[in-house]
């Protein structure tokens, strides 16, 4: 999740870290109200209410699963899986470790090769490799299939071993089915190539290796169906349908995982399909989880209309706290205060909101529509009411006071937040607090949270490192950048792209350019995958300073190693020339991006329109048409296209009169600007 989250920061142009921080203040805030989407893990007399709140990995899980096995409570072993998933998704792995071992000492099931893969993938994780290869040792032959040699597989990759992936992939090649067998082939190539790339490969192939129970030997397994329909325009209705007719058993369980794995992956009209195919073929009798589930998915994909038409169609037996929960979320994430407010008011008079998640939803309304001085009052109510604050509920408060530049009150509440018993310190609530005392000004203060949310660092938080580096960044501490660079090589063993933009941005924003051509000619020898959005750092940083030919000049040695730049690089260039007033390389330059584009890319409007201005000012016609033209790929026709090719036209003594009825037909009117560069065809006349 960690490089995915820089990945939109970036794509989104986000490069100071004012922007940075504030994408990921949203981040987290919307992470908090899809949490709040109430999709029925949480039961109070289950299993997983007794684990799920213990996310400190120093407690002892065993003392809870063995105090529920006392009271003579029932051990699903359904249950298990599902802790233990989510524990590996929260990166608890040596907790995880401790359900599955436990699992297996109880005997609540007998291990399959699956089993055995996950444990093996959990040992390495949490005790090293070398405890990882004597548990495969001790495996019997039949155990040792190719579940559990892709999962010792996957511990050499992470660790590099080039010649023990080797051998264990030819091993691999020996047993895998052919629908296999062409990903096995790639990563060979690539293993072949540079073993360093295998690392950053496609995710998907390694989960093919992996072999976590997704994939069965001979791709017959429904999910191995689903998921490769990524297309959100192919519906997988079909797919289902036929799996029926091959008259193939359709298990509730792989259904809801499919379904949850797809929300996860942000498909959520396919998860929306399947949610919908399961209840319309009757597979289960839906409980107010999966009404709240399928309201969540429909709010979503068709918008509120449609989710509050389902949610009114509920029986009033579904219509318990999950499902209003899930409809709270909805007018939550639209900023509809009032139908939010109601719905709350309504909730409590039914006894609905007893959980802190309800509250933390509208926390996250009044964030998201500036009103923060209604958080505390929130939290107030929430302790009047008997509710206990969580994680979440005392972030969002700091959030708020800080915002609003409040030090005092944001420090009381973490001094509250430090103090109560259920709550576990994060990095992130620590980071949040120092980035307010960099914006007002207070530097010690601001260094001594960041030590503290470094304390706080998991040894793999890749995302935690980037940002206290940034931080560092702001506050122009560039022996505290550099300690934390070096201490997140040793512990997360390797530096991936977004850590060398996250080095690189941070190196430009203290002018040490140097230090930044040094750091982006490691990172071409550093053998990971090539992303242009790693030297577009320094091309934006040439362009500001206003080095333009040199940023162009680092663009064509790339070229001319065989790199195809994307189109956002070209448009750098063309931005950094437009602001110099070198229009007819700002021109060329926004050309080069069209030809790299494949129509997801948009460019630049400031640039467009300086180009466009130009155009209409001393370009020629035949440029102007062919401009706008290609801009046309981009979006429909607007004021400042026909201003150009109007303005170009009137220029050169050409009659106007068809774009004039063109711009009318696109609803466009003609505004003073309009008369006025019809005005110079009388001049140009005279």
């Amino acid at each position: 999740m960690n490089s995915r989250i820089f990945a939109i920061m970036n794509r989104s142009g986000l490069t100071n870290l004012q922007s940075k921080t504030q994408f990921l203040e949203t981040f987290f805030l919307n992470k908090i109200s899809s949490r709040s989407v109430h999709n029925g893990k949480y039961s109070k007399n289950d299993l997983y209410s007794r684990i799920s709140p213990i996310d400190n990995p120093n407690i002892d899980i065993v003392h809870e699963l063995n105090r529920w096995v006392k009271e003579r409570k029932n051990v699903e072993a359904a249950d298990l899986h599902r802790i233990i998933r989510d524990l590996r998704q929260q990166r608890n792995f040596s907790q995880a470790l401790e359900v599955h071992e436990w699992m297996w000492r109880r005997r609540v099931c007998s291990f399959t090769s699956r089993e055995h893969a996950v444990q093996l993938d959990l040992i390495g994780r949490a005790r090293g490799l070398d405890s990882a290869e004597s548990y495969f040792n001790s495996l019997s032959d039949e155990e040792k299939t190719e579940k559990t040699y892709g999962a010792l597989l996957n511990c050499y990759a992470k660790l590099c071993l080039t010649d023990k992936c080797r051998k264990h992939l030819l091993i691999l090649r020996k047993n895998l089915p052919d629908w296999q067998l062409k990903e096995l082939h790639k990563m060979l190539q690539i293993l072949e190539h540079n073993g360093r790339n295998l690392r950053e490969h496609d995710t998907n192939i390694w989960r093919l290796l992996t072999h976590t129970g997704r994939y069965s030997k001979n791709g017959g397994n429904l999910y191995s169906r689903i998921s490769p329909l990524g297309d959100p325009n192919v519906s997988l209705v079909p797919e289902l349908d036929k799996w029926v007719e091959e008259k193939k058993k359709v298990k509730v369980a792989e259904l809801q995982r499919i379904i949850r794995d797809l929300r996860k992956r942000k498909r959520y009209s396919h998860a929306l399909q399947v949610s919908e195919w399961m209840g319309g073929k009757g597979v289960c009798s839906f409980t107010s989880s999966e009404h709240a589930v399928q309201l969540d998915l429909i709010g979503r994909t068709r918008g509120l209309d449609s989710a509050e038409s389902y949610f009114n169609s509920l029986s009033d037996e579904d219509k318990t706290e999950k499902t209003y929960g899930a409809l709270l979320n909805c007018y939550v994430k639209s900023c509809l205060t009032d139908k939010s407010l109601s719905l709350m008011q309504k909730m409590k008079d039914m006894g609905f909101a007893s959980s802190a998640l309800c509250y933390n939803d509208l926390m996250c309304l009044y964030t998201n529509t500036e009103e923060y001085e209604k958080v505390p009052e929130l939290l107030k109510e929430m302790k009047e009411n008997g509710v206990t604050p969580d994680n979440f509920s005392y972030r969002i408060c700091i959030n708020s006071y800080g915002a609003q530049s409040k030090i005092e009150e944001m420090e009381k509440v973490l001094t509250e937040m430090i103090c109560q018993p259920n709550i576990t310190m994060d990095w992130n609530t620590y980071a949040t607090v120092a980035n307010f005392y960099i914006k007002s000004g207070n530097k010690d203060k601001a260094a001594a949270n960041l030590k503290l949310s470094e304390e706080k660092l998991t040894s793999i938080d890749g995302l935690g490192y980037n940002h206290l580096i940034s931080l560092y960044a702001s506050l122009r501490d560039k022996a505290e950048m550099t300690r934390l660079w070096e201490l997140k090589k040793s512990a997360c063993k390797k530096y991936i792209n977004i850590d060398y933009i996250t080095m690189l941005s941070s190196l430009v924003r203290l002018d040490d350019l140097e230090e930044a051509e040094k750091l982006l000619k490691e990172w071409e020898s550093s053998g990971n995958s090539y992303d242009f959005r790693v030297p577009n750092v320094l091309l934006i940083a040439y362009s500001k300073k206003g080095l333009v030919e040199k940023a162009e000049e680092l663009l064509t040695c790339i070229t001319e190693k065989g790199k195809t730049p994307i189109p956002n690089s070209w448009g750098i260039l063309a931005g950094g020339y437009a602001n110099k007033c070198e229009m007819e390389n700002a021109l060329r330059c926004m050309k080069m991006a069209f030809s790299v584009s494949k129509g997801v890319w948009k460019p630049n409007p400031k640039t467009i329109t300086s180009i466009l201005q130009w155009l209409g000012d001393e370009g020629k016609v035949d440029d102007a048409e062919a401009f706008v033209e290609s801009l046309k790929a981009f979006g429909p026709m607007d004021k400042n296209m026909y201003h150009a090719l109007i303005k170009a036209n009137v220029r050169a003594g050409k009659d106007v009169k068809d774009l004039l009825e063109s711009m009318k037909a696109d609803k466009i009117d003609e505004d003073e600007d309009i008369q006025k560069i019809l005005s110079l065809k009388q001049d140009v006349s005279e």
